[in-house]
């Protein structure tokens, strides 16, 4: 005789090695934990996530390289990054920028006593997964001797609904050395 406590004993059944589709949601829990937390955000929490995918490139007339131009004096400068949207959602199209300082004084502080140049970005809509590739005009500037640093920040008017915000800054650091005095003849 049965009791209401009692009740019939389930066959036990193999958990599969891999999840498969239309298999359950504990199933895929255990085998898939990060999945189904993605799953499980809403649509508001989906957003769009803007992140350096390189450093800061420079291109002179020298070259291409990760620091800035190498001597002092007349130079062709370019600034090239790249940036991957690891979110969500398409980000829209946001304006980066540049940012040049003289770190003779001070490296990494930012004074605007300091500030060399700065140029803008536009940065182009981007969907989620994808990258961008933004590079600076190139222009020509007179860049004496002397430590520099470079910043680029990312979505600079916060156009972009992002995760993240605070990973939206890149920057290095480096010595133009004294041009040597031309030779008389």
């Amino acid at each position: 005789m049965r009791t209401f406590a009692e009740k019939p004993k389930a066959a036990l059944q193999a958990v599969p090695a891999r999840a498969r589709p239309g298999k359950s949601r504990e199933v895929s829990s255990i085998l898939h934990p990060q999945a189904v937390q993605r799953s499980a955000q809403t649509d508001q929490d989906k957003k769009a996530e803007l992140e350096f995918h390189s450093t800061i490139s420079f291109h002179t007339r020298s070259g291409s390289s990760s620091t800035g131009p190498t001597k002092g004096g007349f130079t062709f400068l370019e600034v090239h990054w790249t940036v991957l949207n690891s979110g969500w959602v398409t980000a829209p199209e946001h304006v980066d920028k540049v940012t040049i300082y003289n770190a003779d004084s001070c490296s990494g502080c930012r004074n605007d006593k300091d500030h060399v140049l700065s140029m803008p970005v536009e940065a182009p809509a981007t969907e989620p997964g994808k990258k961008y590739e933004a590079v600076t005009a190139t222009i020509g500037m007179n860049l004496p001797a002397g430590h520099y640093d470079a910043y680029v920040d990312l979505d600079i008017h916060d156009e972009v609904d992002e995760i993240n915000k605070d990973n939206n800054t890149i920057f290095t650091s480096w010595y133009a050395a004294p041009n040597p005095e031309p030779e008389e003849e």
